[in-house]
């Protein structure tokens, strides 16, 4: 039983080694280019020992995609309930997004260039509406919260969503862009139409 147990754990350390890897290849090199011989050259093994655990290239970038969005969805989870109101959970939510994504730019490469590339059109388009949806329920409860009239959740979570996503990509393209910094004033711009009276939340 113990055996079988140090096995099982070996294997699942070794997946996990080989998705970090081409975490790291994919940052470095591109998507396109980031093939199973690089991955397995940068881990310093065979080929066939990544398809020992992965059947294909796809199956390994789709465990990549996976493992990506699962620290970021455990990180935003653990953030945003550490606010002492829906109000400061929004603004939480957007600064801690932006954050992380500039402190894990690998992760920001796979998931701008692999997603599309790995998607059908349908699970894309569900991925897409999953993000905004999630954020449009925060914003429907703070603005209950404040009691602010008027403020179209759907619209206002849909277009912090691709606001987020144009500031990630100034920040590849420009390396001198302050993406924490404008993070913050996205946050700002946010909170205002929640709460125009009111002074930010802290930080």
């Amino acid at each position: 039983m113990r055996s079988k147990e140090a096995a099982t754990f070996t294997q699942a350390a070794r997946r996990e080694q080989m998705i970090q890897a081409t975490i790291e290849t994919v940052a470095e090199v591109g998507f396109h280019k980031a093939s199973l011989a690089r991955i397995a050259e940068r881990m310093g093994i065979a080929k066939g020992g990544i398809i020992y655990h992965f059947s294909s290239r796809d199956e390994l970038i789709r465990a990549a995609l996976q493992e990506v969005f699962d620290r970021l969805t455990r990180h935003m989870l653990e953030q945003v309930e550490r606010a002492v109101s829906l109000r400061e959970a929004v603004w939480i939510y957007v600064v801690t997004l932006v954050g992380y994504l500039d402190a894990h730019r690998d992760e920001v490469r796979l998931i701008s260039e692999g997603f599309a590339a790995t998607q059908n059109a349908e699970s894309a388009e569900e991925q897409v509406q999953t993000r905004w949806s999630g954020l449009a329920d925060i914003l429907d409860q703070a603005v209950a919260e404040t009691g602010r009239p008027g403020v179209d959740t759907k619209v206002l979570a849909i277009t912090v969503s691709g606001g987020i996503d144009a500031l990630v990509g100034e920040a590849l393209r420009d390396p001198g862009f302050d993406l924490r910094a404008a993070g913050e004033r996205l946050a700002e711009m946010v909170d205002h139409l929640i709460e125009p009276e009111g002074e930010f939340p802290d930080e």
